[in-house]
């Protein structure tokens, strides 16, 4: 999802010939080509609701049933953020705030089954995100407000066999894969101007070039990303970080502008810049619209390639056009090489609509 996802929202560009297809690389998201964005989603969704309902009837110890539930309310969620509607189980179309309905209450129900730590702060930081993307912000701040700064929970990956690889990683690690770039992103430049590393990338002299010319563009700079770096690299799924964020959103919300920039700031000064050892610069704001643009281009920072860039162009789309996009992920701008038409979620898969009868197949 991460991987072809960003290069629908500009947080990569496609400079191979492999999983980000031409119409992807534009930002058109197509049915026949969501298939297995669809269907790997909607199987985690399936298999982890399968073991809360089969936990359930044999009375499994609690500890279990909650880590079910808080697996099954990421899987929610990681489909409420980038799908346009929701699907259960061979049921007719909802809207996609269906999933995230069911991502709240997951972790709810680990919230009340657990007292592990580590696994409660996890619930409540993801219920936070899916209230958010509800536009239930009482309730995001009061979630947010249980996790500390520096709490991270991720997904695990592992090198050790190829279904567990980061594909981020192993698509961009030359082994022979040359299949994305930073080249022409928002990312491009602003990791040269501040070294800030959330968003490190580098270069190789012996291979300056992806594996095939892109249409409309050629042969496309290769600037790998350097977020991970190894096949067995862990993505986040919540942090502390995210839900400064969350916060800061919220004082936007209600027009305190003033405050949401200082808890803006006070994040992002926080990171010591790879190139100059010192903190980051704060973002400069003197109006509602300025701390917007600022908001969301530090959640894009923060987030950067973990499949939640979807999400935000949408509820901004969805939401009104306080804040601008950064110029090179506005699919106005013909310097993106996107379709001025670019999707802002993943349609329903063409199989998924072949084989459902409540869709037409």
């Amino acid at each position: 999802m991460a991987l072809e996802s960003s290069a629908a929202t500009r947080e990569i560009v496609a400079s191979g010939n492999l999983n980000i297809s031409v119409n992807q690389s534009q930002g058109l998201l197509e049915p026949d080509e969501s298939n297995g964005m669809w269907s790997s989603t909607m199987n985690a969704r399936f298999v982890s609701d399968n073991a809360v309902a089969r936990f359930t009837e044999i009375g499994a110890d609690t500890q279990v049933l909650a880590e079910a539930h808080l697996w099954s309310g990421f899987a929610y969620r990681l489909a409420g953020e980038n799908f346009c509607q929701a699907v259960f189980d061979g049921g007719p179309a909802q809207p996609h705030t269906a999933f995230l309905e069911g991502a709240v209450d997951h972790f709810t129900e680990v919230i009340s089954l657990t007292t592990d730590a580590e696994m409660r702060t996890a619930a409540y930081a993801g219920r936070a995100t899916a209230h958010m993307t509800l536009g239930n912000w009482a309730d995001a701040v009061a979630d947010a407000g249980e996790v500390p700064d520096d709490f991270v929970f991720q997904a695990l990956f592992s090198a050790e066999e190829p279904d567990q690889w980061n594909e981020i990683q192993f698509y961009v690690a030359n082994q022979p894969y040359r299949v994305h770039s930073v080249w022409n992103t928002p990312y491009e430049q602003y990791y040269l101007d501040t070294g800030d590393p959330c968003t490190p990338w580098g270069e190789d002299p012996n291979y300056p070039y992806g594996e095939v010319q892109r249409p409309g563009i050629g042969n496309v700079p290769w600037k790998f990303q350097l977020k991970y770096t190894d096949f067995g690299d862990d993505v986040n799924l919540v942090s502390g970080r995210e839900m400064r964020l969350i916060e800061a959103e919220a004082m936007l919300v209600a027009g305190d502008w003033p405050e949401a920039m200082d808890a803006i700031n006070a994040l992002r000064t926080s990171v010591v810049s790879e190139t100059t050892g010192m903190p980051l610069e704060p973002w400069p704001a003197a109006s509602l619209e300025e701390a917007w643009t600022a908001l969301r281009r530090e959640r894009g920072i923060e987030l950067w390639l973990e499949a939640r860039r979807l999400n935000d162009m949408r509820r901004r789309t969805e939401g009104g056009t306080l804040g601008n996009m950064h110029p090179l992920e506005d699919a106005s701008n013909p310097d993106t090489f996107l379709d001025p038409g670019r999707d802002l979620c993943v349609p329903i898969s063409l199989a998924e609509v072949e084989t459902n009868a409540n869709l037409g197949g």
